[in-house]
């Protein structure tokens, strides 16, 4: 009876030594998961910030915008004018200035500055168009980078809290490993005494 009491204290101190080996492992999972956590924490915090200098951005690239677009409203304007005042001479006006020239220069000086007003009102169009599609691709920019700085801000959240449950879950693991543990010397000790 002695021997098998012997060998189920053997028994019992290896199964102590388990427990302990589990309560162990389990704090050091549950130290690694906190620090994972803080760091975590510590991404979101930047990602915080950079999203408020994200959206700081682009209220100014709105304000901007809004400068621009008022910018772009005048010289359409102007151009609808310029358009106006093209029709109203009609092309009547234009043949009885050529047929009014007393020169050949005057002639050309005359098809001269016609020439350069249509290019003048071309280049007009031209940067209206390019300045408005300037515009639309920064506000895009901004916007697509504002939606993946939340995207990875939600990604985060999700980590910090996948972090928490592990952390809970290694929580019970060591008081199942403590619990185990004060079982099993509870049982080594009446063995003990027994034996």
């Amino acid at each position: 009876r002695y021997k098998r009491l012997k060998g189920e204290l053997e028994v019992i101190a290896g199964q102590i030594e388990s427990a302990k080996n589990d309560q162990t492992k389990a704090q050091q999972l549950k130290s690694y998961y906190a620090s994972e956590k803080q760091l975590r924490e510590a991404a979101i915090e930047a990602k915080k910030e950079e999203i408020a200098q994200t959206r700081e951005a682009l209220a100014a690239k709105e304000l901007e915008i809004a400068d621009k677009r008022e910018v772009i409203y005048e010289n359409d304007q102007l151009f609808q004018q310029r358009l106006r005042a093209i029709y109203k001479l009609n092309n009547s006006s234009t043949l009885a200035e050529v047929l009014t020239v007393n020169s050949f220069g005057e002639l050309l000086e005359v098809l001269h500055n016609l020439q350069r007003i249509a290019v003048n009102d071309t280049d007009l169009l031209d940067l209206l168009n390019a300045q408005r599609a300037e515009l639309e691709q920064q506000q895009e920019e901004i916007n697509g980078l504002l939606g993946q700085l939340e995207v990875d801000y939600g990604e985060l959240e999700q980590q910090v809290s996948a972090l928490s449950a592990n952390i809970a879950a290694q929580d019970a693991a060591i008081s199942a490993a403590e619990a185990d543990k004060a079982a099993k010397e509870q049982a080594y000790d009446a063995t003990s005494a027994e034996a």
